[in-house]
């Protein structure tokens, strides 16, 4: 976990989220990306010297990745010297990401009922067509960038929230 990480400590594997990627040219004009990395425990930051055009394509924000490295100081900062990079296609986004209070398949099944309460055809229809272009990222995005359900499955959260409370009154 990066809270756990102090200076000089070196790592083989370590699977991260990329939160943020900076595309930046050296002075004397290497190409590099600074990576912001991140998991439940906090950040941590990285450059990736002399990249190449696959390099930017490849390591985007919301990709997971593995890391071999050494955590150094620089002006009073933690960071990351990426000695191996790779994406872990086996790792799944929502390990390293805050989600919702409830399961994702919880919500999905109170959803799936309530949908299944709609009674009126050309509703229920417009629901479906809805579901079947943005069932992704209806499931998946939070409900807002920060503070209301910023968090995975946010979206579906603060719907399923307010179909309850309608259902209470």
């Amino acid at each position: 976990m990066i809270k756990e990480l102090k200076n000089n400590d070196t790592f083989n594997n370590q699977t991260f989220l990329i939160k943020n990627v900076e595309s930046k040219t050296t002075k004397t004009g290497s190409d590099f990306l600074k990576i912001t990395f991140c998991d439940h425990s906090g950040e941590l930051t990285g450059n990736l010297w002399d990249t190449t055009d696959e390099d930017t394509k490849t390591f985007t924000a919301g990709t997971i990745v593995n890391i071999t490295g050494a955590i150094t100081s620089y002006k009073d900062q933690l960071q990351v010297k990426i000695d191996h990079i790779q994406v872990n296609p086996q790792a799944k986004l929502a390990d390293y990401l805050p989600s919702a209070p409830e399961s994702q398949e919880d919500l999905i099944h109170e959803f799936i009922n309530y949908v299944n309460y709609v009674q009126n055809p050309i509703y229920k229809t417009i629901i479906h067509e809805i579901l079947h272009t943005h069932q992704k990222a209806f499931f998946q995005y939070p409900a807002a960038k920060s503070v209301h359900h910023n968090f995975l499955n946010g979206l579906m959260f603060h719907t399923i929230s307010i179909l309850r409370q309608c259902n209470h009154l």
